[in-house]
């Protein structure tokens, strides 16, 4: 875009969920620690938070080979290979399902999370201006009930859920249901995320208009696109609705 062309106004703005609105509290090590701990495991933080890591990602490429495809079946079966992993060859491992299961529980309740503490100034702002507000994430049904017991988010109207969806970011067509239901040119939908993967470049290839939230910006991250944080938002909202 040139200093002629005009800038058209954001009509809406959706939000990714983890590490952007919402962030375990206290972190997943702790608690997945706490719980293994209360059914035999000995596992240091340390050894659990780099299992954790290597679960996960053993499971992304699980995603990645079925081409992004999930469900709510898959979802549930995800964490629970991640606990088995986690808790493999441990005193523990016989108890995984029980630890899963009480994890499982955790993460669908409002006290094990964190609300960015701006967030709902810069919903409000948003709000204020005509934007349409919506939440987009790799998440499960969960999430329904976490938003529902948060009055600082009570101003997103949209939820698309991969789970719900069937398909997961970075897939296209996870992007192709929030355009949807946005209802809006994908050039006039905002979208800001935390993770340049799953959320800044492939919003930006299905033509939205991406802000990156985080302290470090990879090089294709454009200047003008990446806050450090929440509140910064805030001077999108108040009028530089368009940017280059």
């Amino acid at each position: 875009m040139n200093e002629t062309t005009p800038r058209l106004p954001i009509q809406a703005v959706f939000f990714d969920a983890i590490g952007t609105l919402l962030t375990p509290n206290p972190a997943p090590a702790d608690v997945y620690t706490e719980v293994g701990r209360r059914h035999g495991s000995e596992l240091a933080r340390a050894e659990i938070a780099q299992r954790f890591r290597q679960a996960f990602r053993a499971e992304e490429e699980k995603d990645f080979e079925a081409g992004w495809k999930v469900d709510a079946e898959r979802e549930y079966l995800r964490w629970s290979n991640i606990v088995a992993s986690v808790f493999q060859g441990t005193g523990a491992a016989g108890l995984a399902n029980a630890i899963f299961l009480e994890l499982w529980e955790h993460f669908a309740q409002p006290e094990a999370w964190r609300v960015d503490p701006d967030a709902c100034a810069v919903l409000a702002e948003f709000s204020k201006h005509g934007n349409l507000l919506g939440i987009a994430s790799n998440f499960d049904g969960r999430l329904h009930r976490l938003l529902d017991a948060m009055p600082e988010l009570n101003l997103i109207s949209k939820r698309i859920l991969s789970a719900e969806v069937g398909w997961r970011k970075p897939d296209r067509r996870f992007f192709d249901a929030v355009i949807r239901a946005a209802e809006c040119p994908p050039d006039r939908l905002m979208f800001i995320g935390d993770d340049p993967v799953n959320d800044y470049r492939p919003a930006l290839e299905a033509g939205l208009r991406p802000i990156l939230l985080a302290m470090e910006s990879g090089r294709d991250v454009a200047e003008g696109r990446r806050v450090h944080k929440l509140r910064e938002l805030l001077d999108f909202g108040s009028g530089r609705q368009g940017f280059d």
